[in-house]
């Protein structure tokens, strides 16, 4: 499934499978254990639940901000490594032909 010569860019793209994989399993994990996690929750004061919350919360927001460097990283690795066309990096990457377009790569 790889282009002729993309080596490396097929290693960044294995490694960015990984790493979303891994966040597939973790969201399936807490889902799967969330009654545990409300009821441990329920037990903490206020005020400490707010600050974790909190502190969640911005954790969330740079975890997003962190997979979208990887996934625009990871495309303009493949883009620069190899030759291949548009909507294999698409394909290889599991995103649509146009974010491909749009990312400049």
């Amino acid at each position: 499934m790889r282009c002729w010569g993309a080596d490396k860019a097929g290693q960044v793209a294995d490694r960015f499978r990984l790493f979303h994989t891994l966040g597939e399993v973790l969201r399936y994990t807490i889902g799967r254990h969330y009654h545990n996690i409300a009821a441990v929750q329920s037990r903490r004061p206020r005020n400490e639940r707010s600050r974790e919350f909190r502190a969640a919360d911005r954790a969330c927001r740079i975890y997003g901000r962190i997979k979208r460097l990887r996934e625009m990283t990871a495309m303009r690795s493949i883009a620069h490594v190899s030759s291949c066309p548009l909507p294999r990096i698409a394909q290889l990457l599991g995103l649509d032909r146009r974010t491909v377009q749009r990312s400049g790569c």
